[in-house]
């Protein structure tokens, strides 16, 4: 997002920039387009004006999903019997 703005100082000039994006002065790149004259008795007078450009960062990629790597489901069944038996065994 670029758009120009014009203030009697570069300075406030920046912070229009800031206000209207919402954003801290540091985040803003500026180009001086014209820092403006005070001229004399009000004569050749200029405001100041700069560029601003604001870029958002931009959001990170999406991971990829993961590959399915979950185990086969094992029935409560099969467990209990094979404690079962080892526990037999074991007692014997």
């Amino acid at each position: 997002m670029t758009e120009i703005f014009t203030a009697k100082t570069v300075e406030e000039a920046k912070s229009l920039a800031a206000a209207k994006f919402g954003k801290n002065i540091n985040q803003i790149k500026f180009e001086i387009i014209d820092e403006g004259k005070k001229g004399f008795l009000g004569l050749g007078k200029s405001d100041a004006k700069v560029k601003a450009t604001y870029e958002p960062a931009k959001a990170p990629a999406a991971p990829e999903p993961a590959e399915n790597t979950a185990a086969e489901p094992v029935k409560a069944e099969e467990i209990v019997e094979k404690t079962v038996e080892t526990v037999e065994k074991t007692a014997d």
